[in-house]
């Protein structure tokens, strides 16, 4: 079940900030190698440190995008490695440059929600029982923070796997994606048989 949905299929129709979606349609190369960072992280028995987060900044982000999309039958975004996706896109590409004051002043952000919350806890977000995180999150939810950790967590997620994530499309399945890239026309129900009885 997700944070906020129990449907996979709304999670993907919620926005993202517009910083993160210029990056995304402006740096291919540095979205490509983010995607492909975060591959390999995810196959290596221990993860190596962060590049551009301190370690309670990563662990932070990790149990966000944890929250967002959990593991059930198909690996979540904690086992995808995302958290290294957002953090070797913001260490390594010049173009994400503008998206980092999101996520460094986002975090804090992030923890002085968890000290409002939940007064006289020393605990960091990722420190939190899972339905305290949930509170958290649903208090945050309308944030541009929020929203670029959300929209970040779809890129490393849904992307196509020639770009080097979403293994054998396993995420599209699970929101039940056709992968068909070629359409041919009638469209329309109307003309539903037109091609009736053809070669596929």
């Amino acid at each position: 079940m997700t944070a906020f949905d129990s449907s996979r299929r709304r999670f993907l129709t919620d926005g993202g900030t517009a910083v993160v979606a210029t990056w995304a349609a402006t740096s291919l190369p540095g979205l490509r190698e983010a995607l492909a960072h975060a591959r390999r992280v995810a196959t290596q028995p221990t993860p190596p440190p962060f590049e551009f987060f301190t370690s309670i900044q990563g662990a932070d982000i990790a149990a966000m995008t944890a929250q967002i999309w959990p593991a059930d039958d198909t690996p979540g975004a904690r086992e995808a490695g995302v958290v290294h996706f957002i953090d070797h896109a913001l260490a390594s590409d010049p173009v994400a440059l503008p998206m980092r004051p999101l996520f460094t002043t986002g975090v804090e952000q992030l923890h002085a929600k968890v000290s409002e919350l939940y007064p006289g806890t020393d605990a960091r977000f990722a420190g939190l029982a899972g339905e305290r995180q949930l509170a958290v999150l649903r208090a945050i939810e309308s944030t541009p923070f929020f929203d670029g950790v959300r929209t970040m967590t779809m890129l490393a997620l849904f992307a196509n796997p020639s770009y080097g994530a979403n293994p054998s499309g396993q995420n599209w399945a699970a929101i039940g994606f056709e992968p068909r890239f070629v359409w041919r026309p009638p469209f329309g129900a109307y003309d539903r048989d037109a091609h009736a009885g053809e070669g596929q």
